[in-house]
C-alpha cells in the first residue's frame, strides 16, 4: 500500500536534523536562529493540483508551522497545502507552505 497526496497537497519526508525535545533546531548543542529553522525534506508524493516544478524526489523547503505531520508504515511525513479555498468565494487560491524547490 502506498500513501498518495491529493488535490493541492504535497507529502514530504523531512530530512533528519538535530533538535531538542521541543523540536527546536540545534547543531552541536547550540540553538540555530529562526532563519535556519525552516525544514527541508524530500517530496514523496504530489497532488494533481500542486504547482509545477514540485515533483517526487525534489528537495523542498517549507514554512515550519504549516502542514500536518503523520506517520505511515513507520515513516514520518508532513502534508503541506499548496492550494486552499478562499473563505469568501470558495475559489482555489495559492497557499505558500512550500517555499522553494532546492536544486544542486
Amino acid at each position: 500500500m502506498k500513501v498518495r497526496a491529493v488535490g493541492g497537497r504535497v507529502l514530504v519526508i523531512p530530512m533528519d536534523g538535530e533538535t531538542d525535545e521541543q523540536g527546536r533546531a540545534m547543531k552541536g548543542g547550540l540553538y540555530l536562529g529562526r532563519e535556519e529553522k525552516h525544514p527541508v525534506g524530500i517530496v514523496a508524493s504530489v497532488g494533481s493540483e500542486a504547482p509545477e516544478g514540485v515533483t517526487e524526489g525534489s528537495r523542498v523547503l517549507w514554512a515550519r508551522d504549516l502542514g500536518a505531520e503523520f506517520e505511515y508504515q513507520g515513516v514520518q511525513f508532513n502534508s503541506l497545502h499548496t492550494l486552499t479555498r478562499c473563505p469568501h468565494c470558495q475559489g482555489r487560491i495559492r497557499d505558500d507552505a512550500v517555499m522553494a524547490v532546492l536544486e544542486e
